[in-house]
């Protein structure tokens, strides 16, 4: 076993030879002191309902927002910038497939739901 300092890492090798079925167990194992790494992010309260559909979504967010739909390869095919709150989105116009929308707020969070478009 070797633990090192900075960037906080553990490196447990274990392997049981010739005898099959060896079993390692590791109990109270307990990490502290410091940033382990691990980020929190904030995220958005959104919903989009209907999913699937085939003329328009409704698309709800807290505060000020701008949306972009995008189909499978990566192409924006729909824009909306400046959403407040809820929004209904005119889907028509776009073919039958998988898109992907994503929110972005104007306090930097961003969600990326799936949309099925019938």
């Amino acid at each position: 076993m070797t633990i090192s300092g900075q960037p906080d890492s553990l490196l447990l090798i274990a392997f049981s030879g010739n005898n099959p079925g060896s079993v390692i167990k590791l109990d109270d194992l307990v990490f502290s002191g410091g940033n382990v790494s691990l980020s929190e992010f904030e995220t958005m309260n959104v919903s989009m309902f209907p999913n699937p559909e085939k003329s328009s979504v409704m698309i709800k967010a807290e505060g000020m927002y701008s949306i972009k739909i995008v189909d499978l390869m990566g192409h924006v095919v729909k824009f909306k910038n400046h959403a407040n709150e809820a929004i209904e989105l005119d889907i028509s116009d776009l073919n039958s497939g998988t898109y992907f929308v994503k929110i972005n707020s104007h306090e930097s969070s961003t969600e990326t739901l799936k949309l099925i478009v019938e």
